[in-house]
């Protein structure tokens, strides 16, 4: 069943004239915001796909971050002559 929905429009400048005045309001909004995110991918990961779906996500986690520190590392130490 389909039911009505109400939509609201914020205007962008009104929004961020909002967001400056509560500044420290609006940052807590938007971690809340990631958190939820966060933990909503995180259910999905683990409830949803197969082992082997499980495992490649993972996997492919694990390279981005050695990736990262490969990166990081060479940054540090490779010094232009």
């Amino acid at each position: 069943m389909i039911e009505p929905v109400v939509s609201l429009f914020i205007n962008k400048n009104d929004f961020q004239q909002v967001c400056r005045q509560y500044s420290e309001d609006a940052l807590k909004v938007l971690a809340v915001g990631w958190h939820g995110r966060h933990l909503m991918s995180v259910v999905e990961a683990i409830t949803f796909g197969s082992v082997t779906q499980r495992l490649a996500r993972n996997i492919r986690k694990l390279d981005r971050i050695e990736d990262t520190r490969n990166r990081h590392f060479l940054e540090k130490d490779v010094r232009p002559t």
